[in-house]
């Protein structure tokens, strides 16, 4: 019963970092689009041209979406330390 609890545990906890894992690169690989369209968007005076406001909703939606992720995380690695320790004190 043990084993099997740790197992789920485990497969949990491989789902959120894969899951962490793949908004992160989701967001690398939009950063580096953004970026290489950063010199062709630049105006005639060297500054950048203003972003579109759905390039920043978009932002503002993937940022909130990784905020999420990581606080679940938090959430179980508390849960986990809270359970090891009962656990030590029942035993």
């Amino acid at each position: 019963m043990k084993d099997r609890w740790n197992q789920e545990l485990k497969s949990q906890k491989q789902m959120q970092y894969s899951n962490i894992y793949n908004i992160l690169t989701e967001n690398v690989a939009k950063a580096k689009e953004r970026l290489a369209n950063l010199a062709n968007d630049a105006s005639p005076n060297g500054k950048p041209r203003m972003r579109k406001s759905g390039q920043d909703q978009e932002t503002i939606s993937r940022i909130m979406k990784q905020k999420q992720e990581y606080e679940t995380l938090l959430r179980a690695n508390m849960h986990e330390k809270q359970s090891k320790a009962k656990l030590k004190e029942f035993e």
